[in-house]
């Protein structure tokens, strides 16, 4: 052999020997240490194991439907994280061997339930169960159960056909749990009659409870041993009314029994018909933790809620959320409420909604409002949360807090209520104020200006009158006072008008110019006198004429409009629907018209 045929073979051997110890070498995945690997599994399978099927979670109503969930044999998709188990041996063996990753634990069946169980060892248990119309989950759950000195999260979603079965298990909760949720769904009663709860109760010898979420319990009361003093969040929700009586004094006892408490929500479960011991009126229940509260009911009284508000003392309340009715004794909740709301050192936006049916107080007080409106040009999407329909996820919009009374003729009684809790708060530093009402006189909306001569926008719903422009037009010092400082609001910016009658239509006939031109006049005089409005924003509002628009366009530096109704000469009832856009986007990708021109669309008539 020659010397090219040895170098080739000893090139072979060489190739072969590369080859035989790659084979024997691991893999880059199989070299990650096993505590590694097992919080990233940890991560993975908590990411993806209460996540249905789908683009995003469902819905409790359908999540119990049974051709959802009825006769699941095998681990559903809330199981899938199981799959890294296939990957390779060493993989295999990490997951097989942390407890810690089994459990958190889906109840399915029985047969998987076994196998779960076998791998947690006795590390503590977060179990979820939604049980449908099949049985399979009653026992499966009935098999967790059996570990119930190691359950330390339990959340049930359940119809009321399965009371009886659950009744023992309820009666005597974990003594490890530290979060209880359970939601009861009366689906089942429209295949028959109602389900006997009288024997269902709650109670738990729990030394650590700390969060329970009740929802549609009938069997659930105020003397339950669940509202223990280690809880410090609740939440209650019944969907309507239950007309049951209770005393103020029982309701204050349970809060007394919660020292510990943080916060809590509660829906029609404050009884509307409360009575009230006026012996417990001197013992105040404190409540040093205690941060944010909601309360609601569909006929909840708003004496009931004075008696509970005059009787907690909490120095720290930060939110605070309140929707009442009879507006007879509304009153009587300024002073609980108007204290709650001093407790802020400032408030940075509020709202004001007064209608002929209730009253809506909305303030936001948070670190991350002051932090949003330091460009007050996006205020009007922190008042987007108050809007209908208004979808996001994330609550940072959330008002701080939010008084709501409904009931009755509001516009005398919801005005003075309105003015009481005004003239008590911090209001001097608001820069962004949404008004939607039906304020009736320019003094009092001069005194509510004069509260808040900070505001840099001004968001106006639904003005059916030129009062509020003329206000803007006025004078808060002295007629020979030219200055800038001398108008209302000197330091408005921006102006923006939703869903508003500018024009002196028909049906509206009263001397004088329409608001519009007062609105014109208005801006034109602010600039003069060196208050200028910087920005001014028309949405889904009605104008006589498209040369207002253009006369607005030459006062103001920027202009936005957005589905002007204007009128028709021709056609004195209807509207002719004009968009207006600028040229170019902004960055923020919106059609502004800068003193641009006027785009019209076809024509769109309106009776």
């Amino acid at each position: 052999m020659n010397a090219d045929g040895l170098q080739l073979l000893a090139h072979a051997a060489l190739v072969q020997q590369g080859v035989h110890d790659a084979h024997l070498s691991t893999c880059p995945i199989s070299r990650i240490p096993p505590e590694v690997l097992s919080d990233i599994f940890k991560q993975y399978a908590t990411s993806v194991l209460h996540t249905p099927k789908g683009p995003g979670p469902l819905p409790p109503s359908y999540v119990l439907q049974p051709q959802v969930f009825q006769n699941m044999l095998v681990p559903d998709c809330g199981y899938a994280w199981t799959k890294v188990i296939e990957v390779c041996h060493h993989w295999r063996k990490v997951a097989l061997s942390t407890p810690r990753l089994w459990n958190d634990i889906l109840v399915t069946n029985p047969e998987w339930m076994e196998k779960v169980l076998s791998r947690t060892a006795q590390v503590p248990l977060h179990v979820c169960a939604r049980l449908a119309y099949d049985r399979t989950r009653v026992d499966a759950l009935k098999l967790v159960l059996r570990e119930t000195h190691r359950v330390a999260d339990l959340k049930i979603l359940a119809l009321d056909k399965w009371a009886g079965e659950l009744a023992a298990n309820l009666r005597d909760l974990p003594i490890p749990l530290t979060s209880l949720q359970l939601e009861w769904d009366g689906l089942s009663m429209i295949d028959g009659p109602g389900i006997d709860i009288s024997q269902l109760s709650l109670h738990s010898r729990s030394p650590q409870l700390r969060h329970v979420r009740i929802e549609n319990c009938p069997f659930m009361t105020w003397t339950s041993s669940i509202l223990c003093p280690t809880v410090t969040t609740l939440v209650w929700k019944y969907p309507t009314d239950s007309g049951v009586t209770v005393n103020v004094s029982e309701i204050l006892s349970a809060l007394r029994n919660m020292p510990s408490l943080e916060s809590i929500d509660l829906s029609n479960v404050v009884p509307n018909r409360a009575l009230e011991d006026e012996a417990l009126w001197a013992d105040v229940v404190p409540l040093p933790r205690f941060y944010t509260f909601m309360i609601r009911g569909d006929k909840l009284r708003s004496e009931t809620c004075v008696a509970l508000l005059h009787n907690i003392h909490s120095p720290v309340v930060s939110s605070a959320h309140l929707m009442c009715g009879s507006i007879e004794t509304a009153s009587g909740l300024v002073g609980p409420f108007s204290a709650f709301l001093r407790n802020p050192p400032q408030i940075y936006a509020f709202s004001v909604k007064l209608t002929g049916f209730f009253l809506e107080i909305c303030a936001w007080s948070s670190r991350v409002a002051e932090q949003f409106l330091e460009d007050v040009s996006t205020a009007p999407e922190l008042f987007a949360a108050l809007d209908p329909g208004f979808v996001h996820h994330s609550n940072q919009f959330d008002p701080d807090f939010h008084l709501k009374i409904r009931g009755g003729d509001m516009r005398s009684l919801g005005m003075d209520v309105l003015w009481d809790i005004c003239r008590g708060v911090p209001l001097s530093g608001v820069r962004a104020l949404r008004v939607q009402s039906e304020i009736p006189s320019p003094e009092q909306l001069r005194e509510l200006f004069a509260m808040m001569d900070g505001i840099a926008l001004l968001d106006v719903w639904d003005l059916q009158s030129p009062t509020l422009v003329n206000v803007l037009q006025s004078r808060a010092a002295p007629p020979e006072d030219e200055s800038a400082g001398s108008f209302v609001l000197p330091r408005l910016q921006i102006l923006e008008f939703d869903g508003c009658s500018l024009w002196q239509g028909p049906a509206q006939a009263s001397p004088g110019p329409d608001a519009m031109d007062c609105l014109l006049s208005t801006l034109e005089s602010r600039r003069a006198a060196g208050a200028q409005v910087r920005k001014l924003v028309l949405s889904e509002c009605i104008v006589a004429t498209t040369a207002q628009l253009d006369a607005a366009a030459q006062i103001v530096n920027e202009v936005e409009y957005y589905d002007i109704h204007t009128r028709d000469s021709d056609v004195p009832y209807n509207f002719r629907k004009f968009r207006y856009q600028e040229r170019h986007l902004d960055e923020y990708g919106r059609l502004n018209l800068r003193n641009g021109d006027l785009l019209c669309v076809p024509e769109i008539s309106y009776t």
